[in-house]
């Protein structure tokens, strides 16, 4: 540390020398920050850290899958066989555990439509799949009118080739429920068999925000927003669907669903043969994953909130679950919202907010021996948010959450009937994961205090570790008038970050952000300034990310770790010679994930979600000064060879983010920047 002071003390020395004897103005190829970049070596936040109950692995450490989002096993005797539903339209298939070689069981090529939340998104095997080969799909497709595409969520049944058990037949595709979608999200998506022998579909709403396109309470309209529940078997006794574009005579239903000869929903007239009787229950926005009960046959599925809640329901005959007058057991939004107690709806038996997560997904009721400890239990994935956890729901008994590990991006929860793994697909990552206790002697303990973390060579002074280059960005994230400065730290002296126009960037393993937030107690007086809390974005050379915070005791000498549920804190501020209190909210791990989550890796990073959110190009190119001098960020990082691949434009030809008192740019582009840095990563 001595020897890097004087080398930069002496460089600064004869730098002034030089300027002051020709003359020269500092400009933009002054030395900056990205010059002498000090490696994060001695920087003390572990790759592994130790603090929740339970861990992932990987399965199949050989194998990548391509947008895996289920697993599948057929009910076969000795269930050797594992399938693998692959968004894009692929379902492969392992034999062998041991030694796993997936072999293409089905492929529908260009028929899936694969964007966003559409694509190949589950398989059924008929419960007499043994003797009778039947299988069944459910995926958005795609068909090309002439002068552009349709879409539709398309149920399909197929059959096993009679000479090749690994080898469905595309051709004997049937397509039982063809339903015309406007919308490429909110599809819904789980698919199972139940113990009645009949098939189970959770479909969504058909897409966009607050139920625009009127679906969330409709019985008579299109299949939408529900659970439907048809006979694939045509029992004796039960009815044909009404007639419909999305229907065929390739099913039955039931004759106990629930809509058979209804002629009156909340109030309004119904026409009996235009109900869609398939609904089983009602009132769902995106239910993608449910699960029956193995011990008493109840089901539960998810449903993906809006803004404010992810539900776990029971789902029971008949169910209407309120959406969108109803989000969890609050109001819906705000044109839809119905606020009386005595609303009608079913409210969910679990259920978390924004502050826990965001877009509940896999889910699995657990019974098994592995971990008798959650035998009852519903474990979900919370994908955004980055975490599994499990619900206990008891008679009489308040539900309880428990987050169990921490893992993103995992779209299904399956159990292996052959070694009881509690498995889940990464569809992020491409892996087929299960859940573990966590090996302690490979986790380690975050750091207890900030001095404890080497981020500082002197806390209480607030003396960096010379790793920290300070960067700036163009808007800022509205964070309740705090001030806030923020730092990057590098794993080597050199290793260059991926540089993307208009998308995320990448950034070597090792790579550390840092966040400190101060607040005026009194609005205005910089003498009032206040430290609130460091907060730390960890990129592990492991490739995943985790955040924490540091909260700053009384003495302002040094901060304690953040507990992993996070901190309310009320502080007395003075604004307008007027007292009142602040409350302010240190945020937990989950918290962290919810917003730099990624995106999932099927929407253009650009357009939702990063990991680091604000360092990205139209954030990051505008002036910032060093040492008395002004230069431009990127083009720092870019002489000093930090970007890869190099500039190819001039800085004045990349995105600019504007601020809000930019008044060289327009209203609209100075609206939409505020827009790109405070509600696009939601």
């Amino acid at each position: 540390m001595i020897s890097v002071g004087w080398h930069c003390r002496a460089r600064a020395l004869i730098k002034a020398v030089i300027l002051g004897l020709i003359g020269f103005q500092p400009a933009i190829g002054a030395a900056t920050p990205w010059d002498k970049i000090v490696p994060n070596t001695s920087i003390d936040l572990p790759d592994r850290p130790k603090w929740l109950s339970y861990a992932t692995a990987d399965r199949f450490p050989t194998l990548r899958f391509n947008q895996p989002v289920q697993i599948v096993f057929p009910p076969e005797e000795d269930h050797a066989r594992m399938f693998v539903v692959e968004k894009i339209g692929r379902v492969v298939v392992i034999s062998n555990r041991d030694e796993p070689e997936p072999i293409t069981f089905l492929n529908l090529g260009i028929k899936v439509y694969n964007y966003s939340e559409s694509g190949l998104l589950s398989l059924a095997f008929h419960p007499n799949y043994k003797d009778n080969g039947r299988l069944f799909i459910y995926y958005v497709a795609q068909e090309w009118n002439g002068t552009g595409w349709d879409y539709f969520n398309r149920l399909s049944e197929l059959s096993v080739d009679p000479e090749d058990p690994n080898s469905a037949l595309p051709d004997s595709e049937k397509i039982i429920i063809n339903q015309p979608d406007k919308h490429y999200d909110h599809n819904g998506g789980g698919m199972l068999f139940g113990p009645d022998g009949y098939l189970y579909l959770s479909i969504g709403d058909e897409g966009e925000f607050y139920d625009i396109l009127g679906n969330g309470q409709k019985l008579d309209k299109n299949l939408f927003a529900g659970m439907i529940r048809i006979d694939v078997d045509k029992r004796q006794g039960n009815p044909l669907p009404n007639p419909h574009v999305a229907s065929s005579d390739h099913y039955a239903i039931p004759s106990d669903n629930p809509y058979l000869n209804l002629r009156e929903f909340q109030g309004i007239e119904l026409e009996p043969d235009k109900v869609r009787t398939e609904f089983y229950a009602i009132g769902m926005r995106n239910p993608w994953r449910f699960s029956f009960d193995p011990l008493t046959g109840k089901l539960y599925s998810g449903d993906t909130g809006d803004h404010t809640r992810e539900e776990i329901n029971e789902i029971v005959l008949g169910g209407n679950y309120g959406w969108p007058k109803r989000e969890g057991s609050l109001p819906g939004p705000q044109r839809h919202a119905v606020h009386d107690a005595d609303h009608g709806f079913v409210d969910p038996v679990a259920e978390y907010g924004r502050e826990d997560g965001n877009d509940i997904a896999g889910m699995l009721v657990y019974r098994g021996t592995q971990f008798p400890e959650l035998d009852g239990s519903i474990l979900f994935s919370d994908y955004f948010g980055g975490w599994l956890g499990r619900a206990v729901v008891a008679e009489g008994q308040s539900p309880e959450i428990e987050w169990l590990a921490w893992d993103g991006h995992i779209a299904d929860i399956a159990l292996d009937p052959i070694d009881g793994h509690v498995l889940m697909a990464d569809m992020s990552e491409g892996r087929i994961k299960f859940l573990t206790p966590p090996p302690s002697s490979n986790l380690s303990d975050l750091p207890p205090t900030l001095a404890d973390t080497g981020a500082f060579l002197d806390v209480k002074n607030f003396i960096l570790h010379p790793s920290w280059i300070p960067y700036e960005i163009n808007v800022p994230f509205w964070s309740d008038h705090a001030i806030k400065s923020r730092w990057i730290s590098l794993p080597g002296s050199s290793r260059a970050m991926r540089f993307k126009e208009n998308e995320a960037w990448a950034f070597p393993g090792g790579t550390i952000f840092m966040k400190h937030f101060d607040l005026e107690t009194r609005r205005g007086d910089p003498s009032t300034k206040k430290r609130l809390e460091t907060r730390f974005l960890i990129y592990t050379v492991l490739g995943s990310y985790y955040g924490i915070t540091y909260r700053w005791n009384e003495a302002q000498d040094n901060a304690i770790l953040v507990p992993p549920e996070g901190l309310k804190e009320t502080i007395s501020i003075e604004e307008d010679g007027v007292d009142r209190l602040q409350e302010w909210n240190f945020p937990s791990a989950r918290d962290c994930l919810a917003c730099h989550n990624g995106g999932p890796d099927f929407k253009a990073a650009g357009r939702f979600g990063r990991y680091a959110l604000g360092f990205n190009t139209a954030q990051l190119n505008r002036e910032a000064s060093f040492e008395g001098e002004v230069f431009n960020q990127l083009h720092a990082m870019d002489q000093a060879g930090r970007l890869n691949p190099p500039l190819n434009k001039s800085i004045h030809q990349l995105p600019r983010l504007a601020a809000a008192d930019d008044e060289g740019a327009s209203l609209t582009y100075r609206v939409r920047s505020y827009l790109a840095s405070n509600c696009e990563a939601c």
